[in-house]
């Protein structure tokens, strides 16, 4: 956990609500747990250790076989209870709202949480049909004849100022046996995001205030498919990054370029109620001093963070994961592009059909943006930068991935040592368009896990216009390009870089020798982003005679 930064004074009296409080990140709160019963005539549970680290998991949703898009039967939906996911976020408490493309992420270490395969618990009172776990409809209402509105979530509900919520696709692709307009709508492909509204209906314990509600800046998550269909049911990935926890992360929310202020909460050192902005703590005040729009009225531009004075980030020392994040079944899907020491971004309509990749860009009020920066430093990092045909650019901890040659655009990645889905991956394209090698291009990209050979199947595509394809009249084909990919453990996951980490231990062996020296010679002769020990952004002898000052004062007084 890295240090607390003062970052501005309450300019205003007792219990008036400012835009920023005094102290970030801020405190964890003490849950405040109802008295008395829930709806199902049970005490009310605390939710759990409370997310201070990045939490991951994989939320599988089973749904009603033959049902219509944005129809009938669409909004029933199955959880199975499954430890082995990890993170179990469970949309919708005892006045909830997951429906077909919508739920309410809660986050807990499956502790508080009610494990629904047991006879004789509240789950088994709410649901006696034991063949269906957790079901939901819209408004929580279960989909079975029964009085309940849906299972009670006592867990932390992900609150837009306290940290940063990115959602991955775990499915390559899903037939759901749905229709549209009669039709059989086939197999659709998908995109997800947080959203920081105050739309959420699920209650779980806020963030920053404790108590067990919806709304005042907690976060619903969406997913929908591409193309012309809106939401869609498929499996997806969450992973919590706190602002506690030291990333350097924000959220701008409302077609502005503004963090997302909707947590009002006490300060901790006045007491006074304040709105909680939605960044991390190195982040200024101003978003639009990181965020820059291009000035062409579009929703494109650039990310840039190596002006800060902690936690700088450039594409040579940092990978950056970054969501849209509006709320709008017409989904946008974000890309970047590597721009010297920023990021370039563009937002399109995910019903964008052009492969040039010149139209379909969004206006200048959608940019609702979720990141995250992950320097190659973090620890327990495994991934990197990925050329469009497989090889590894840069790096970090044990992987192998490699491009399927007879389906370019998918790929496979193994993880060192491990045989079965103990983790899960973010994946960030990073490609140019087809018709401008300076613009973001616009693939999406999703992934499974494939059992039987022990690795996930990394997929790129990109939405065009395909008359008779389907009932859209679109296809996705898979399309080559440049990404990022982070893998976390469920039990060991990605953190920041140690603030105690000794720079002259390349290896990481836990001391210095002649294998550290050679291994920094090998990175610096490779230009590899690890060879920046001055954190310049660029590789030059700054950096060899820092790492020369660093191994000798290792030998000399150790790490």
């Amino acid at each position: 956990m890295q240090t607390r930064a003062i970052v501005s004074t309450l300019l205003a009296a007792a219990g008036v609500a400012v835009a920023q409080p005094s102290q970030l990140p801020p405190p964890i709160p003490t849950p405040n747990v109802p008295g008395g019963n829930d709806a199902y005539g049970f005490p009310f549970l605390a939710p759990g250790a409370f997310p201070d680290h990045v939490y991951a998991g994989v939320v599988k949703f089973d749904h009603i076989p033959g049902y219509d898009l944005d129809g009938t039967n669409s909004n029933y939906l199955r959880m199975p209870y499954d430890p082995s996911q990890g993170m179990l976020p469970i949309g919708a408490a005892y006045t909830g709202s997951t429906n077909e493309g919508d739920f309410d992420p809660n986050l807990s270490p499956n502790a508080g949480l009610l494990d629904c395969s047991l006879p004789d618990d509240r789950c088994a009172y709410a649901f006696p049909n034991t063949n269906w776990d957790i079901v939901f409809g819209v408004g929580g209402q279960a989909s079975f004849p029964t009085s309940a509105t849906g299972e009670p979530s006592y867990a932390w509900a992900a609150t837009a100022g306290a940290g940063v919520l990115l959602i991955e696709v775990a499915q390559n692709g899903r037939d759901n046996d749905a229709r549209f307009s009669g039709q059989d709508a086939g197999t659709l492909y998908a995109t997800a995001h947080s959203t920081p509204n105050d739309f959420r209906g699920g209650a779980g314990y806020n963030m920053l205030t404790g108590e067990l509600a919806s709304g005042n800046g907690t976060m619903y998550a969406s997913f929908n498919a591409v193309g012309g269909a809106t939401e869609y049911i498929i499996d997806v990935a969450p992973v919590w990054f706190p602002f506690i926890d030291g990333w350097t992360a924000g959220t701008t929310f409302g077609g502005t370029l503004a963090w997302n202020d909707n947590t009002v909460a006490p300060d901790p050192v006045t007491m006074a109620d304040v709105s909680w902005p939605s960044r991390s703590a190195n982040l200024p005040e101003d978003a639009s001093q990181v965020i820059q729009l291009a000035g062409d009225l579009t929703a494109s531009g650039s990310v840039d963070l190596s002006g800060l004075s902690e936690g700088a980030a450039t594409p040579a020392n940092s990978m950056l994961f970054i969501e849209h994040c509006g709320d709008s079944n017409d989904d946008k899907i974000l890309n970047i592009k590597e721009n010297g020491d920023v990021w370039s971004f563009v937002v399109r309509f995910d019903s964008d059909l052009d492969p040039s990749g010149l139209s379909g860009i969004a206006a200048e009020t959608d940019t609702d943006i979720a990141f995250v920066a992950i320097p190659y430093a973090s620890q327990n990092l495994v991934g990197g930068k990925i050329n469009a045909d497989g090889s590894v650019a840069n790096g970090v901890g044990g992987f192998t991935m490699s491009q399927d040659g007879a389906n370019p655009g998918r790929y496979y990645m193994t993880i060192d040592g491990s045989t079965t889905q103990e983790g899960t991956v973010l994946l960030q394209p990073i490609g140019a368009a087809l018709g401008d090698a300076d613009l973001p291009g616009r693939a999406f990209m999703s992934y499974e896990y494939d059992e039987a050979n022990g690795r996930f199947v990394i997929e790129a595509h990109e939405a065009i216009s395909d008359a008779g394809a389907n009932v859209f009249n679109e296809s996705y084909p898979l399309i080559s390009t440049p990404f990022y990919v982070a893998y976390t453990s469920f039990a060991n996951p990605i953190a920041p870089p140690s603030d105690d980490t000794c720079v002259a231990d390349i290896t990481g062996e836990g001391d210095v020798n002649t294998n550290d020296f050679f291994a920094f010679l090998a990175l610096y002769q490779a230009q590899d982003a690890r060879a920046d020990i001055t954190g310049e952004g660029d590789i030059n002898t700054n950096d060899f005679f820092a790492y020369l000052a660093a191994y000798q004062d290792a030998l000399n007084n150790g790490c």
